[in-house]
């Protein structure tokens, strides 16, 4: 029984529900115009022995409609069957989605009563600087915020705004050779990734920045930091796959080669920054955002 039905559900992959529904109407309607021609037949005509052609031929079709419309009435079963089963998978996996929608409002409203640790700080006094960074995570990159301990004065920054912090702070150190501090010169850079990469190996990249406009001191080098992040397409968090310095000693163009740290598969956009880190010189401080192309990791 189970391979004839199985037989049928086979025959049925190229048939719509509106396709059966048409053919069950033809076939009744078929069956009413034979049993007409059948009575009529009858009605008009006594046939002689052995003349019964007409009626046994009337007959056999009737037969064969009536055969097309029960195989045609069996297949509408199965469709209906098959629609309510889909119709039942569809109500439980609403249900199911549904369940995980109120688990993750209960995980944000569990993450939200979370009390953060206290760092405990020394009493600010005038003799040191004292920073305070905090960094908050969300959807889809970090939330930050530097405050001075003393004067209580505070910025606010999203992801690791490397720029806004060394501002800020050189903002509140105390430094006698310097009136004011230098505005932040931004410099040109290109960043070069492959297309694709193999999961779970790391990959190179090309760096190039121009410091032909920016005044370095021979003496007293200059230290750029590089950060780059690997951004999924899609729902997920940024990943740092590269973080590194180079010693600056001269003006002029600079290509570096990076090894990026593994990823897993899927599509990613890398982006990130550069940025001079500078004690006591006399270097004009300079930064550049970095953004790399996809890149599809398989």
């Amino acid at each position: 029984m189970h391979s004839v039905d199985n037989e049928k559900s086979g025959k049925l992959k190229n048939k719509t529900k509106a396709q059966l529904t048409k053919e069950l109407v033809s076939a009744q309607k078929r069956i009413t115009e034979l049993t007409v021609q059948l009575q009529q037949c009858r009605d008009q005509r006594q046939p002689a022995a052995g003349d019964t052609t007409e009626i046994e031929d009337l007959r056999e079709k009737l037969v064969t409609a009536e055969n097309d419309l029960n195989q045609s009435m069996e297949e509408m079963e199965i469709i209906i069957g098959k629609s309510d089963q889909l119709e039942k998978d569809n109500a439980e996996l609403a249900q199911t989605v549904n369940d995980l929608e109120k688990k993750l409002l209960e995980c944000e409203r569990e993450s939200k009563n979370i009390v953060q640790p206290q760092i405990e700080l020394d009493e600010p006094s005038a003799e040191k600087e004292t920073f305070r960074i905090e960094f908050c995570n969300r959807e889809e990159d970090y939330q930050g915020r530097i405050e001075h301990v003393l004067t209580k004065e505070n910025k606010t920054f999203t992801g690791p705004d490397s720029k806004a912090i060394i501002d800020f702070i050189s903002q509140h150190i105390k430094k006698p050779e310097m009136q004011a501090s230098a505005p932040c010169v931004p410099v040109p850079a290109k960043l070069k990734n492959p297309e694709f990469a193999v999961r779970n190996q790391s990959f190179n990249m090309k760096l190039k920045f121009d410091l032909s406009k920016i005044e370095i001191d021979q003496e007293d080098p200059v230290t750029c930091h590089i950060m780059i992040y690997a951004k999924p397409i899609g729902i997920g968090r940024r990943k740092l796959i590269v973080e590194t310095q180079k010693q600056i000693n001269a003006s002029g163009i600079y290509n570096i080669d990076l090894t990026a740290d593994m990823l897993s598969s899927g599509a990613y956009q890398l982006e990130g920054a550069l940025t001079s880190m500078r004690a006591l010189n006399k270097s004009s401080p300079f930064s550049a955002s970095l953004k790399g192309s996809l890149i599809y990791v398989h």
